[in-house]
């Protein structure tokens, strides 16, 4: 059976996609992250959004309970992954 995976990217995660390998699980040249698209040091799938859109979304979701729109700027954290920056913004 031919297998491949898209898996987020975490640097917590590395060892755990390590263990695929010397387990011969999966062949290095089968497991795909989010970090080969983004070429950032970590991702998820929320980054393969272009984050102005992303959070068009966040906004629209959180109408109700933001005094005004987050934007790019608001988001001070220099944080690779998009989730991050919003849960400290939050």
């Amino acid at each position: 059976m031919n297998v491949a995976v898209l898996v987020d990217f975490q640097k917590a995660d590395q060892q755990t996609i390590e263990n695929l390998y010397k387990r011969k699980l999966l062949t290095k040249s089968k497991v795909h992250t989010f970090v080969d698209f983004t070429k950032t040091a970590e991702a998820d799938i929320e980054d393969m959004f272009d984050e102005d859109f992303y959070l068009q979304l966040v906004n629209a979701e959180f109408v109700r309970e933001l005094s005004s729109k987050i934007k790019p700027k608001d988001l001070a954290s220099k944080a690779p992954r998009i989730l991050v920056r919003l849960e400290e913004f939050f």
